[in-house]
């Protein structure tokens, strides 16, 4: 069996002031800080119980550039046996945007 997570490293902004950019329509991430989305993490953690229990191989699996690798390698500690990078060099900010 294969179990496939879909992790993404996104900005928390539950506690955190957002700032607009000055003419643009964003938002000023520089000071924010990033973690593993927390349901990819329930989903990590599901995925290597099942594979516990019923062996098999887990992969996490980010699109990204280098924040993305963080959001990789966190899956990986979390107990998946293989991890796999899309790399990507634009900006995915906004899901509704394409």
């Amino acid at each position: 069996m294969e179990e496939v997570v879909l992790a993404k490293w996104v900005p928390v902004t539950q506690e955190e002031e957002l700032k607009l950019v000055r003419g643009e329509k964003a938002v000023d991430l520089e000071e924010i800080p990033f973690r593993l989305n927390e349901w990819d993490t329930y989903a990590i953690e599901e995925a290597s119980r099942i594979l516990e229990a019923h062996g098999g191989t887990g992969w996490v699996v980010s699109l990204g550039g280098e924040e993305a690798d963080t959001a990789l390698r966190r899956g990986l500690a979390m107990g998946l046996g293989k991890g796999a990078l899309i790399e990507t060099e634009e900006e995915l900010v906004d899901p509704f945007e394409r």
